[in-house]
């Protein structure tokens, strides 16, 4: 299936609201507030969350159920993480809004 690129400040919402895990990444880690952010890319083929802001992007990339690949906010290259609650939030959130916002956007 074809990536699908989410504008809608709602489903945004949704997404980044259904996992506790990402909304403490991007609040914490990335201090990014949820109204900076303008587009979530979902990549159902490669298992991947882009969420862009007019300045950058930030990508999370599971590697297995244990481990995620992360984008460093400081170098903006991708790390390995151990994070099992971030990795499977990726996937449920792919699995989740990848089929069903097709619909919507």
């Amino acid at each position: 299936m074809a990536d699908i690129e989410i504008t809608t400040p709602s489903t945004i919402q949704e997404i980044i609201y259904e996992s506790s895990r990402l909304r403490f990444l991007l609040a914490e880690t990335f201090r990014l507030p949820l109204e900076e952010i303008d587009a979530i890319r979902l990549d159902s083929d490669n298992f991947k969350i882009d969420i862009y802001t007019k300045l950058t992007y930030f990508r999370l990339k599971p590697k297995g159920p244990e481990n995620i690949l992360i984008t460093n906010p400081e170098t903006r290259v991708l790390e390995m993480q151990f994070d099992p609650v971030l990795a499977q939030a990726v996937y449920r959130i792919i699995e989740e809004f990848g089929y069903a916002s097709s619909a919507v956007n």
